[in-house]
């Protein structure tokens, strides 16, 4: 294991014990963005390569050691839940992609071991969201949180309340049409992250799903209800097809946030390869530079959240 990557994660152990938590205070130099992804597989969310002004943790558990070391990223071998502690985790997928601190709700190809031997569990260690959180430094942009936490996504971020706003852009993966792919766990987009961000003060910007789930985009909070409001006779139709799993990436923007979003957050969003307008004006020239315009001055120093 390198070095990095231990420090990052008894740093962040140590917030569980009591006490006012770690802060991440050892960063390099420059740094004022930082990007987390819970759940990152061996795909992180990387920071821009051309502003080393931005760096991106990463946690996975099961494979952070097979993460390729990238330029600002930071891999910590650990699950986030709600809680932090040890766990079992099953170990889902030729690649671990799947894993889970929740049991499958269905048998599927994607969660059976080979000639239908179990599936692997690990014990592993998990972080609380509120710990991973509060060790960002206040004087650091927390710009970007993307989850793909197999189950565990609406109750880790729903536990930290109003700590949440520290974010001005999210992409969580849900469930959709109450369709469950793990046991226990509640993780809608529609009966539980749609009414829950429109409470913290967040808006939602688009769906991304594979296969059948839904790819559009959100005029508003209106525009998400509506789309809401019609799932109960898609829910009943997909089951009647005999459809086990439908996910999709949520796309959530504070609505006081005068920040441009992070890369990802444009391209993974934008459906049918449609921008999306966020509501700040001229964003190329931003070139996705906290803090810099093209013409070299300070935009977001004092006035940006």
């Amino acid at each position: 294991m390198r070095p990095g990557r231990l420090v990052l994660t008894l740093a962040l152990l140590r917030a569980r014990g009591g006490g006012a938590a770690p802060l991440l205070d050892q960063l390099p130099s420059g740094v004022t963005s930082v990007l987390i992804n819970i759940g990152s597989s061996l795909n992180p969310v990387l920071p821009p390569p051309e502003n080393r002004s931005v760096i991106s943790i990463a946690f996975d558990p099961i494979v952070a050691s097979e993460i390729r070391s990238k330029p600002r990223l930071y891999v910590v071998p650990a699950a986030v839940s709600e809680e932090g502690g040890l766990a079992t985790m099953g170990v889902y997928n030729a690649d671990g992609g799947s894993s889970s601190l929740l049991k499958p709700a269905m048998t599927a190809e994607w969660n059976v071991g080979f000639e239908g031997a179990l599936p692997p569990t690990k014990i592993v260690p998990v972080l609380s969201m509120q710990s991973v959180l509060e060790a960002i430094p206040p004087r650091l942009l927390l710009w970007l949180l993307k989850t793909d936490m197999q189950g565990k996504d609406f109750s880790a971020v729903a536990s930290v309340g109003s700590l949440i706003r520290r974010v001005p852009y999210i992409m969580s993966e849900v469930w959709l049409e109450n369709l469950h792919t793990y046991e226990g766990a509640s993780n809608d987009y529609c009966r539980d992250w749609l009414p829950y961000m429109l409470k913290m003060g967040y808006r939602p910007k688009a769906l991304h799903g594979g296969g059948r789930a839904p790819r559009r985009t959100f005029a508003g909070a209106s525009d998400a209800l509506t789309f809401c409001s019609q799932s109960t006779g898609r829910s009943q139709a997909r089951r009647n097809k005999g459809v086990e799993i439908l996910e999709a990436d949520a796309f959530w923007v504070r609505n006081d946030t005068s920040l441009p979003p992070p890369p990802i957050f444009i391209t993974k969003a934008a459906i049918n390869n449609e921008a999306i307008h966020f509501g700040v004006r001229d964003i190329d020239k931003y070139n996705y530079r906290p803090g810099l315009q093209s013409g070299g001055g300070n935009v977001w120093a004092g006035r940006g959240k």
